[in-house]
């Protein structure tokens, strides 16, 4: 029934993609339903977030372009997540996904299986793509996280003392003389949404931690 709703183009979900709001319309019989429309001034936030992408900035500093000109994410500071969740949404282009999971299995639907929503698109097919083709270029590997056996003894434990958000380990660009890379404990609030916007960076070489 919840597929059938898609399908007619009504919303199942409770809060819809960034970019629209969902209103209630009169459905069959009468019977109240609710469709998603565009929220202007969050779609124009999505157009934004294109454009600054889009112009090769990194989802670290689109965030940071944004929280500096006090822009919010319903209510929220930007960060790279909720970038990275913006440009690659396929609401944006007009096309809400529904039901990516089998209800039985919990595994993921093939794409042929998926209900689509359709909905006013607010940005273009080519920018949508272009934006997909300079993430790849950027994060090819999607690195989901640290892994549970991680050698670092302290990963996933120590607490920034500024603003209580993790510490994640990062690695320089530089070289240490025996090959290996500079790593740091970093806070992630500060990397995510851009030093001086959530918190202040003040990160720990991995030896002295």
């Amino acid at each position: 029934g919840m597929r059938q709703n898609a399908v007619n183009g009504y919303w199942n979900g409770s809060r819809p993609p960034f970019g629209f709001r969902a209103v209630q319309v009169p459905g069959p019989g009468g019977r109240p339903k609710r469709k998603l429309e565009v929220e202007p001034s969050e779609a124009e936030l999505v157009r934004r977030v294109f454009a600054l992408y889009l112009a090769h900035n990194g989802a670290v500093e689109v965030a940071k372009q944004l929280n500096a000109s006090e822009a919010r994410h319903r209510g929220k500071l930007w960060d790279r997540d909720r970038v990275l969740r913006v440009v690659s949404d396929t609401a944006v282009i007009g096309r809400v996904r529904w039901g990516r999971r089998d209800p039985t299995t919990g595994l993921p639907l093939p794409d042929d299986q998926v209900s689509a929503v359709a909905v006013e698109r607010l940005v273009d097919q080519e920018l949508f793509e272009l934006a997909q083709a300079e993430r790849e270029k950027r994060d090819p590997e999607r690195n989901p996280g640290r892994a549970a056996s991680s050698p670092l003894l302290l990963a996933g434990l120590v607490r920034c003392g500024q603003c209580g958000s993790r510490y994640e380990l990062q690695t320089a660009g530089k070289m240490r003389p025996d090959g290996s890379r500079y790593a740091y404990y970093q806070c992630c609030a500060a990397r995510r949404s851009g030093v001086g916007s959530a918190c202040e960076d003040h990160p720990v070489p991995v030896e002295v931690l």
